[in-house]
């Protein structure tokens, strides 16, 4: 609590803002938390003069694209508040050290309205009209809180996810395995939903873990090689998908019947017309304001985890299965504060041949997890 009036003034694209005592005041009815380029979220506070770890998510004219979280006042590569990750126009991960100084002159730029993100709580977002007259005028609004997406929040239209898919010969064992088959435990192998292939809880290295009593699987070590590199035992690429806003109602989806995104690639459709053995998984975070929920839709098996706890479960060979999880009913139990970031991991498999639907419906503002500090 402060005990006299601080004043900032902050200008940035036109727009004046001042913080006094605490609170942001914003002289416009917009403030484009973004310059319309980035993604993050407003900060009402002054983070004593800039946006330290404040989110990005941000787009070069080349299509060179990075995400993570970056303080514009101390844009050193070794400053402890720029966690990036950078993929080029392919969408092939490289490091931020190897950009060229124009692109790094670019993304600086496009982020320089960075203190007006990354961080504020709805407390810091709340002006108190005691404090100053100007409040209550007609040309100056107070900044609203986070969930209040039609005076100072620009969020995205389009929020692109980047995962690894891997792919799976026909051979391995727990792909394409047909009806009557025993594991090593004597398990029938049965079409339908398997909740017991993974643990409630995402293990260390940000992989499921197996839980032992699945029947549609067959070991551990089998089901260990879904979502890492085993040379010899599948192939990976990176795959991006695009999820939008398309009525302009903060409800983000993406929506593919067909979804068959490696056909003719890596070991090939093994004699069929689409290659349908694979697995892709997600990294990616949020901020939690309140009201968010997350769905999918599809076949085979699909697990989300949330600030490391499993919020979602459809694992097994089935047809199409929806789940929802909302987190206002779920902060409790797996460790959630409005206003705070999380991690959202999200895990696919298709295993059998005739269908592959994927549907993501979620009302959360997701970003690409950065996975390393350059």
């Amino acid at each position: 609590m402060l005990n006299s009036i601080n004043l900032k003034k902050l200008t940035v694209n036109g727009i004046l803002a001042v913080i006094v005592g605490g609170s942001l005041i914003v002289s416009s009815n917009l403030v484009d938390a973004n310059n319309g380029r980035g993604q993050g979220q407003n900060s009402c506070k002054s983070n004593n003069g800039h946006g330290n770890n404040a989110p990005v998510n941000v787009t070069l004219s080349d299509g060179t694209r990075i995400t993570g979280t970056y303080d514009p006042s101390n844009p050193s590569e070794a400053s402890a508040n720029n966690m990036l990750t950078v993929y080029n126009s392919k969408g092939e991960k490289i490091q931020y050290k190897n950009l060229t100084k124009a692109q790094k002159t670019e993304f600086h730029n496009k982020v320089l309205d960075i203190e007006l993100r990354g961080g504020g709580s709805e407390t810091n977002c709340v002006s108190d009209s005691s404090s100053n007259s100007t409040n209550n005028s007609s040309n100056t609004q107070q900044a609203s809180t986070p969930n209040d997406r039609s005076n100072t929040q620009q969020a995205p239209r389009t929020i692109e996810l980047i995962g690894t898919i891997r792919d799976f010969k026909d051979s391995h064992p727990d792909f394409e395995r047909n009806p009557g088959e025993k594991n090593s435990r004597g398990q029938t192998f049965q079409y339908g939903l398997d909740k017991k292939i993974t643990t409630d809880t995402l293990g260390s290295d940000k992989k499921p873990i197996y839980a032992g009593g699945s029947y549609s699987t067959t070991t551990k070590e089998n089901f260990d090689q879904w979502y890492r590199d085993v040379p010899g035992v599948n192939q990976s690429v990176s795959y991006s998908i695009q999820l939008e806003d398309h009525d302009g109602d903060g409800i983000y989806t993406y929506t593919n019947n067909s979804f068959f995104p490696i056909n003719g690639q890596l070991f090939g459709n093994e004699g069929r017309s689409k290659n349908y053995h694979f697995t892709y998984e997600l990294h990616t975070q949020f901020t939690y304001r309140g009201g968010e929920t997350f769905k999918f839709s599809g076949d085979d098996d699909v697990w989300v985890y949330i600030n490391g706890k499993k919020v979602i479960d459809i694992g097994g060979v089935h047809s199409k299965l929806d789940a929802e999880v909302k987190l206002d009913d779920v902060a409790s139990q797996i460790g959630l504060e409005r206003g705070k970031t999380y991690d959202l991991d999200f895990f696919f498999a298709e295993r059998h041949t005739t269908e592959s639907n994927f549907t993501i419906t979620t009302s959360l503002i997701l970003e690409n997890a950065p996975e390393t500090a350059d």
